[in-house]
């Protein structure tokens, strides 16, 4: 399954994100359904995206306003698409990694019961609900963890920089407006830690997730490097073994070649841009991927 985001004001489809909501309570599987008194009927937290929102960004934000709860969002799943007034609609959704937090009723939900997968079901208003719960149910994607690559955000031009030390070029203006995306983006699946070159433009780029992370300066993410020499090879295995959310910035070079070594179908890694790789622990094959530019203009 490949994602790859779109701007939010790039065509006349309406855009929301959503989370399936799931927790083990003694011993079984449990699902939130809420119920939304403005519609009268049941169904999974989502909501359109706002300007200047990512997918990502807009799940996390629309379950806690909507809930109270929240959620590091975990493997994706198949998105829906329909009509709704005469207009498309895209909905994307995710799997809950992680939840916290109780709910509050509101204007939104004034109501979320915690049901069973057979019970969620009969409750839910509408069938592709419905299918997004059995989905869950049936193909539990625990075991998936997932790989955040970041490729550094604008730094300007190589060719006009004066310095001598390349690795010194900082990010431009136009790069740090770019920073908020990316580190909303990377909170929303729960990272733990991060690698990132010891270049300036990368080091700036991932600085504010710096606090309350594992943090790494690595000298084989800096560009240039040789896929295939020892030191990456053991970087890249360790990589794919953590057993939490990891997060890795680096350069145009490298960060394409992970997102094709990962198994995804990714034309082009935009400076600032995000691939999200889901993978099994220890493995390369990437079984869904996720990207997102994170360029303001096209997150109007």
């Amino acid at each position: 399954m490949d994602i790859q985001g779109t701007p939010a004001g790039s065509a006349a489809i309406i855009r929301a994100a959503g989370v399936v909501i799931s927790r083990t309570s003694g011993g079984r599987r449990e699902f939130a359904v809420i119920h939304r008194p403005h519609r009268a009927d049941w169904t999974l937290p989502k909501g359109k995206l706002d300007p200047g929102e990512t997918w990502p960004i807009a799940a996390v934000r629309e379950v806690l306003e909507e809930t109270g709860i929240i959620v590091t969002l975990g493997a994706p799943l198949p998105s829906q698409h329909y009509t709704l007034d005469a207009a498309p609609k895209e909905v994307r959704y995710w799997r809950s990694a992680h939840v916290s937090g109780e709910f509050v009723p509101n204007a939104e939900a004034d109501e979320l019961r915690w049901l069973a997968s057979t019970q969620a079901r009969e409750l839910l208003s509408y069938g592709a609900d419905r299918e997004l719960v059995a989905a869950v149910e049936v193909e539990a994607a625990e075991d998936l963890v997932p790989l955040i690559v970041i490729r550094h955000a604008h730094a300007g031009d190589r060719a006009t920089w004066t310095g001598a030390d390349n690795g010194r070029r900082p990010l431009s203006p136009r790069g740090r407006t770019q920073l908020p995306a990316i580190e909303a983006i990377t909170r929303a699946y729960g990272v733990t830690a991060i690698l990132t070159s010891p270049a300036s433009r990368c080091v700036q780029t991932v600085e504010a997730l710096k606090e309350g992370l594992q943090w790494q300066e690595n000298p084989w993410l800096y560009e240039g490097q040789d896929v295939t020499a020892r030191g990456f090879r053991a970087l890249l295995e360790e990589s794919l073994a953590a057993e939490e959310p990891l997060a890795i910035c680096t350069h145009g070079d490298l960060a394409p070649w992970l997102a094709s070594h990962l198994g995804a179908n990714i034309p082009h890694v935009r400076k600032g841009g995000v691939f999200i790789a889901w993978h099994r622990r220890g493995s390369n094959e990437g079984i869904a991927h996720e990207y997102y530019d994170t360029y303001p203009e096209n997150l109007a």
